[in-house]
C-alpha cells in the first residue's frame, strides 16, 4: 500500500480520454486526451469527494455526476495513475 499525503497533488487538473465507467483503464492514456484549461489549486477544493463532474461531446452533455459517486475515491485514483504516468 501506498500512502498519499492530503497535502499532495500541490494543484489538480482534469483530462478525460473519453467517458467509460470509472472503473475502466484504456490504453489512451499513453497517447493523450483532450485537456485543460484549467489548473485547480488545492486551497480552490473544499472536499475532492464531492466535485461536480461535467462531460459534453459537442453541444451534449453525456455526464452529469459528482466524484462523491466514483467507485474508487480520489486517494485510489491518484495512487493508480501515478504508478501508470510514470512506469
Amino acid at each position: 500500500m501506498i500512502a498519499v499525503p492530503l497535502s499532495h497533488p500541490p494543484c489538480g487538473s482534469i483530462t478525460i480520454p473519453g467517458i467509460a465507467p470509472s472503473w475502466v483503464w484504456t490504453e489512451k492514456l499513453t497517447a493523450g486526451a483532450p485537456f485543460g484549461p484549467w489548473i485547480t489549486t488545492a486551497d480552490e477544493i473544499v472536499d475532492p469527494h464531492a466535485l461536480g463532474i461535467k462531460a459534453w461531446v459537442g453541444d451534449e452533455l453525456r455526464q452529469d455526476s459528482n466524484t462523491r459517486h466514483l467507485v474508487f475515491d480520489l486517494w485510489d485514483q491518484i495512487v493508480h495513475l501515478s504508478h501508470a504516468m510514470t512506469r
